[in-house]
């Protein structure tokens, strides 16, 4: 009996330590959010085409050919510039700084160092643009990770600014680098966490702008090209070289993918399976090595996507978060990083009424230049960081990206179509004629073309007779 009474005592006193346990960490279990695949899709994003100026000259800005250039397009910073002007509330997380600012109606309110951040090397920089903290968690619970993340700001779906993460038990996990979100010192993340609200906007900027003072002269001698619509610019300094029709809208294509696969895998675990079923790959175009009930890793699937224009690659990935949130997602991406004139309706592109402008897909390859150099290794058919075996081989895939093999092309993506306007989205490596360590990054854009390696040739012809500069030959350390 004695026995059966110290049981009845023992099972009480755990049910009153748990109680206990429950209310001494409360503040941690209702408001955790267990982050995996947040498929977070920013809300309340301001018209940002209003904050989108350029230097564009009048002339050319009321031609109805819109050709020219020698102007600079308004960077990220300059949209934050035009908030602080307009006594805003907002985070700004300067990764070329390493500081977070957290204003108030204009005026900065706390300044403090960045930690860590992700590589991004291997998937793991944080994404840029403009966005909204949809989220303040106490302690934001990581599941992949197995961490906790105190005073957690959502910056973008599973990307967060924080203090130290921690494990349950309580041990801090210390790291050069982070998974890809941003990281304050256990002492900082607190003020600004007391600081921001959620509705606040946060910028996240990724470079700095390049001072270059390239000539105001207007070139007329531009070659002749087939494209409707094109852009040539400095992604560093955001310098338009020559452009026509650079605001008209178009037809995306395949370079639909370059969004659908940035937005997916920045919004998902990129180790998430996907069962392939008959009705998720039934567009046109055959793709080595996928096939129905066969299970894929979401990383895997980008390599069809980028190589080879698979439209079922891309079409199968859009089901992991659902295909209208995939479309949602895609949307509100391009208009945090500047894309204001580009709608989407699916994740691959075959439907024409993907729409974008030549600036709008500058603003792309740029961000893609500073956030994404995976997928610039991709479009080149290299392997990215391993993540482990691949399923398919990329022998196999057959490359479209026309410029793939040379050591100039730091990456993009063409439509490849025989019979049909072709576009394009390309960035190559220039260096001075003069001055070989003088190094510049080129975007080419070209929307509408009938012959677009020959456009970009003379493109690129054009630019070494003008500008002193040349294709640089040497290859790249980062492949």
């Amino acid at each position: 009996m004695n026995k059966f009474w110290l049981l009845i005592f023992f099972i009480g006193f755990l049910a009153i330590f748990f109680a206990g346990a429950f209310f001494v960490f409360k503040d941690f279990t209702v408001q955790d959010s267990a982050v995996k695949d947040s498929f977070y899709v920013p809300q309340d994003i301001p018209n940002i085409s209003e904050y989108i100026t350029s230097s564009m000259p009048v002339d050319i800005a009321n031609s109805q050919a819109q050709e020219g250039g020698g102007y600079y397009l308004n960077d990220l910073t300059d949209v934050e510039n035009q908030f602080l002007a307009k006594a805003s509330n907002f985070v700004e997380v300067n990764i070329p700084d390493m500081k977070v600012r957290a204003y108030k109606e204009g005026q900065l309110e706390k300044e403090v160092d960045i930690a860590a951040k992700g590589n991004y090397l291997d998937w793991g920089a944080v994404p840029a643009g403009l966005n909204v903290i949809n989220q303040k968690i106490r302690a934001a619970f990581s599941v992949p990770a197995g961490l906790y993340m105190p005073w957690a700001l959502q910056i973008y779906g599973k990307f967060y600014l924080h203090g130290i993460p921690y494990y349950p038990s309580g041990k801090k996990f210390w790291s050069r680098f982070s998974g890809g979100c941003i990281r304050m010192k256990d002492e900082d993340a607190p003020k600004i966490f007391g600081i921001a609200e959620q509705g606040w906007y946060i910028f996240v900027v990724d470079a700095k702008k390049d001072l270059t003072q390239y000539p105001t002269t207007v070139f007329t001698s531009f070659p002749k090209v087939s494209a409707s619509s094109y852009l040539v610019a400095d992604v560093n300094a955001d310098y338009v070289f020559a452009q026509k029709a650079s605001q008209q809208q178009f037809s995306m294509g395949p370079l639909t993918k370059l969004m659908s696969a940035m937005a997916i895998t920045e919004n998902v675990d990129l180790n998430r399976k996907v069962y392939i079923k008959k009705e998720m790959i039934n567009l046109p175009g055959d793709t080595p090595g996928l096939e129905v009930d066969k299970n894929y890793r979401l990383y895997e699937l980008v390599y069809p996507m980028l190589i080879s224009d698979s439209n079922n690659s891309a079409n199968a990935s859009s089901y992991i978060m659902g295909q209208q949130k995939t479309i949602d997602t895609m949307n509100a991406k391009a208009k945090s990083i500047m894309m204001a004139s580009t709608n989407f309706v699916d994740a691959h592109g075959y439907n024409s009424e993907n729409k974008t402008t030549a600036q709008d897909l500058y603003y792309l390859t740029r961000y893609i230049f500073n956030n994404s150099d995976h997928f610039l290794k991709i479009t080149k058919s290299k392997r990215a960081e391993n993540l482990g075996a691949l399923n398919f081989n990329l022998k196999e895939l057959l490359n479209l990206n026309i410029f793939s093999k040379e050591n100039y092309f730091w990456g993009g993506m063409a439509g490849n179509k025989i019979g049909e306007s072709q576009n394009g989205a390309f960035l190559f490596k220039f260096k001075s004629s003069e001055n070989s360590n003088q190094k510049k990054n080129i975007s080419v854009i070209l929307l509408g073309s009938q012959d677009i390696k020959k456009d970009v040739l003379a493109i690129n012809d054009w630019m070494s007779e003008h500008y002193q500069l040349e294709l640089e030959q040497a290859t790249s350390t980062n492949y």
